[in-house]
């Protein structure tokens, strides 16, 4: 039992190390457990470390174990899957997958970290549709629990997705009233 609650606390840090963007450093003797926890998390660090080509290799030595894992487990193993296909420039199939329902396991971060990686890809795929009905709702809901760091990565963006529209002169001004910064050259 110890073990377990230990496992789950640090996939909870880890959810929220890759929630806040941090590459914050594991003790890796926590991560080599013979179970199926100890191989999602040590994907989840090897992830939240940018080591995706070993993370690769510990994900597929997890793939068997996938009906052991209960709600907010497979949640981040969505995720993850998710950031490994965007990893090997498969936008389409990475956002297919963050699409499986798993709306009944509820945690905030993980919640709001899927629906960032969605929009992100949307943007990466000129998703219109997807970025219409989503990017406000997504700005507001992540305002509402002050998550501003979100905002501003949403932001991003979808500027760099709406910039395809416009020409140099016309970002130029819109970027200088929003940040107040001068890019004239």
């Amino acid at each position: 039992f110890d073990v377990g609650n230990q496992q789950n606390e640090l996939l909870h840090q880890l959810i929220e190390n890759i929630f806040h963007n941090q590459e914050e450093v594991i003790d890796e003797r926590l991560l080599t457990e013979d179970n199926y926890q100890s191989k999602l998390n040590k994907t989840g660090y090897l992830i939240s470390q940018n080591k995706f080509l070993e993370a690769k290799i510990n994900h597929q030595e997890l793939n068997p174990y996938i009906k052991n894992l209960n709600g907010i487990e497979l949640k981040f193993y969505i995720f993850l899957t998710s950031k490994l296909l965007s990893f090997e420039g498969r936008l389409k199939d990475a956002f297919s997958v963050l699409n499986i329902e798993t709306n009944h396991y509820q945690l905030l971060h993980l919640d709001i970290l899927i629906a960032c990686e969605r929009m992100y890809l949307a943007t990466k795929m000129n998703h219109h549709p997807y970025i219409v009905l989503t990017y406000e709702s997504l700005i507001d809901q992540c305002i509402e629990n002050e998550f501003y760091h979100k905002v501003h990565e949403l932001k991003y963006y979808y500027l760099t997705y709406m910039v395809q529209f416009i020409n140099e002169q016309i970002f130029n001004e819109l970027y200088n009233t929003k940040k107040g910064i001068d890019f004239s050259f």
